[in-house]
């Protein structure tokens, strides 16, 4: 690794307030579990991709283990949701909290047991998955080598592609990854050790790696060929977790959240928001981030915040209908899109929200023009335009998500095969903000 380089300080200015809380918001779907086992913390845990949900319970007695954890999974197809099964541990132990974190993306899903017995005890674990033929088939439980007692491995983890990074309660950090030939392999990434650490949270976006230290900081890792190398550190005093989609990173203490937008060299404070009045001591333990939308947990309630293609700001506050314990854990919230799950393990319920198309934002000033070509089309059209650092989604003309666009570096690829004819529109979004381009689907 290059030597470390060292980002300023946070700092932290220009704070921004909380309006009053807008008019309750109700839920489009409400999940309870279903099954012999009775919950205990059904929603301590929450992991979402738009199409695939997993909720935990890592207290759940399992074949008769006490403690040991249970992963609910629900799938939506055709816009309805289907519960697919039930997960547990593939080597049952009394209180290895099974699902206190997950993760999960297309066909792959990463759960951890941070209680977990490996090599020694309360080292910890974390259980690979693969959607084989439809069905979720367990790919063996991922242990370091070099764990200490009590390292609590799997107690935070992230995916994204082929790159997945799993974080401990002791101050370690590591990266799993799976090669071209589908071989999943691991090294240690991070380690401080400090008298008085207590755990270490991880984000994975792209080919970077944000590894949030406890009270302590953000240390960025980039993947450089075959090797990852530290780009730096930003210190975020009394930093409790970390959200990072690039090239956003949300961290948050129990004050404030603090929008870190990575520049062309370094990395700046994007916007800075003070806790509500009256909820300090809850703000702030529960965070999610996928551009455009945030959302913090505070007290028995989640705020949300947006980027209107200009700046970070304030949208409103969701309350569950029904809220039990008085705050968010780190690993109950996840946004996604335009969703938001809000996962609440004290009445033992989840819920979906829609928060509505944010996608209609401003064009902002130099922000690079994005075209049709054909327009209109029939089996086949492409986006033209920037496409590094940018995503592109088609949307129907009642604002529906219809699909994520993929690119092939210097296009995005629209497929109108099963396409109705009608008008439709993509949202190109990017650090700069959003672009949308009206099309037509021609008539057959």
């Amino acid at each position: 690794m290059r030597p470390a380089t060292l980002f300023p300080a946070v700092a932290l200015v220009g704070l921004l307030m909380h309006p009053l809380p807008a008019a309750a918001q109700a839920p489009v779907r409400t999940f309870i579990p279903e099954g012999p086992s009775p919950p205990q913390t059904f929603g301590v845990s929450a992991a979402y991709d738009g199409q695939t949900l997993l909720l935990g319970d890592d207290a759940t007695n399992a074949a008769g283990f006490q403690g040991s954890g249970t992963v609910y999974v629900f799938e939506r197809r055709d816009g309805l949701w289907l519960k697919r099964g039930t997960l547990v541990p593939s080597d049952f132990f009394h209180g290895i909290s099974y699902g206190r974190a997950m993760a999960v993306q297309g066909d792959r899903m990463l759960i951890g047991a941070p209680d977990g017995r490996g090599a020694v005890p309360q080292g910890g674990a974390a259980y690979l998955f693969e959607r084989i033929d439809g069905l979720w088939t367990d790919l063996g439980k991922i242990l370091p080598t070099d764990i200490p007692t009590g390292e609590g491995f799997g107690g935070w983890l992230d995916l994204d592609g082929d790159i997945a990074a799993i974080g401990t309660e002791r101050g370690a950090a590591y990266v799993l990854e799976r090669s071209s030939t589908g071989v999943w392999s691991m090294e240690l990434l991070d380690v401080v050790r400090e008298p008085n650490f207590n755990y270490t949270d991880v984000s994975v976006s792209g080919q970077r790696i944000a590894v949030g230290r406890w009270n302590r900081g953000v240390r960025i890792f980039r993947r450089d060929g075959a090797r990852w190398l530290f780009e730096g550190e930003i210190a975020v005093p009394g930093l409790m977790g970390i959200s990072f989609r690039d090239p956003y990173i949300l961290a948050t203490t129990d004050r404030k959240a603090i929008f870190l937008e990575r520049g062309h060299r370094s990395w700046r404070t994007a916007a800075t928001f003070d806790a509500p009045a009256g909820d300090e001591t809850s703000f702030g333990t529960g965070r999610s981030l996928d551009w455009p939308w945030a959302v913090v947990g505070g007290a028995r309630r989640a705020y949300l915040y947006v980027h209107d293609g200009r700046t970070w700001r304030f949208e409103r506050t969701v309350v569950p209908p029904t809220p039990g314990v008085s705050y968010s854990d780190g690993n109950q919230l996840a946004v996604v899109k335009n969703e938001l799950v809000y996962g609440d393990r004290g009445v033992r319920t989840a819920w979906l929200y829609d928060l509505g198309f944010a996608a209609t934002g401003v064009d902002l000033p130099g922000e690079t023009a994005h075209s049709v070509a054909p327009n209109p089309f029939a089996a086949e059209a492409r986006v033209l335009g920037r496409t590094d650092a940018h995503r592109a989604e088609l949307f129907d003309a009642l604002g529906r998500h219809v699909a994520d666009l993929e690119s092939d570096g210097d296009a995005w690829r629209i497929d109108g095969v099963n396409l109705a004819p009608g008008p439709y529109f993509v949202v190109v979004t990017g650090p700069g903000g959003r672009r949308t381009v009206p099309l037509v689907r021609a008539a057959r």
